[in-house]
């Protein structure tokens, strides 16, 4: 039977290792997606580190806006069929976090929110990019 449902495929997808690189990509992508939410989560929760240990000259924004740039690049380059939903839910963890960030000390600000919308749209054009080049 399963040489049968082999047939029905599409000659790209007819491989036997194909399933198996498919799928640790997905596991790749989500793993690295979870681990760089947690990241951000730490860190815009986390007291705020004065100015002069910063050894970049970024903003503040700029932080947000790489941040989840990073966030959203690896499921976004994946699942591209996905893309309102990674984008939908980056830009929900981003407002929960501002919504956090007062509780533990920290200041919430509309232009964060602004920046992390910015960084989602960069890294799901980047992505859109690396999959166009690496899967077609």
């Amino acid at each position: 039977m399963t040489s049968e449902l082999v047939v029905l495929l599409p000659k790209k997808i007819r491989r036997p290792n194909h399933y198996k690189r498919i799928k640790g990509v997905h596991i790749a992508a989500v793993v690295a997606t979870a681990l760089i939410a947690s990241l951000i989560g730490v860190f815009m929760l986390a007291p705020s580190i004065p100015t002069s240990w910063s050894t970049l000259a970024l903003t503040d924004k700029a932080y947000h806006a790489i941040a989840f740039a990073a966030l959203v690049l690896p499921s976004g380059a994946i699942f591209q069929r996905h893309r309102a939903w990674i984008a939908t839910g980056a830009f929900v963890f981003g407002l929960t976090i501002e919504v956090v960030q007062p509780l533990v000390g920290r200041n919430a600000e509309w232009a964060d929110i602004a920046a992390n919308t910015m960084g989602i749209l960069i890294g799901l054009s980047l992505g859109r990019m690396i999959s166009a080049k690496t899967f077609s």
